[in-house]
């Protein structure tokens, strides 16, 4: 996860699970990199926006957490995505 500073600690806890979800539906398991606010990204780096669906208490917040792939990446990422028929993750405990 890269952390830009001054991000809020919720927004970063968000990346991080949503690195989480995206590690777990890779074939093979791989690393995956996220990141709360848009990267500022090297030579040959891609920052894919994800747009995530947050509810709490009966609001819905909609959050933007982004990918870093390698550019070489793009064709692959493209060809293996596919959009999830139910929601990836329903609902998670915070302490």
């Amino acid at each position: 996860m890269v952390c830009p500073p001054g991000a809020p600690p919720g927004r970063m806890a968000l990346a991080f699970v949503v690195a989480g979800l995206l590690r777990e539906r890779c074939t093979p398991p791989a690393a995956v990199v996220t990141c709360a606010a848009r990267p500022t990204l090297g030579v040959g780096k891609v920052g894919v926006p994800h747009e995530v669906r947050v509810e709490t208490d009966g609001d819905v917040l909609c959050e933007i957490v982004y990918q870093v792939i390698e550019a070489d990446q793009v064709s692959s990422w493209l060809a293996g995505w596919r959009r999830p028929t139910r929601p990836i993750l329903s609902s998670v405990e915070t302490r």
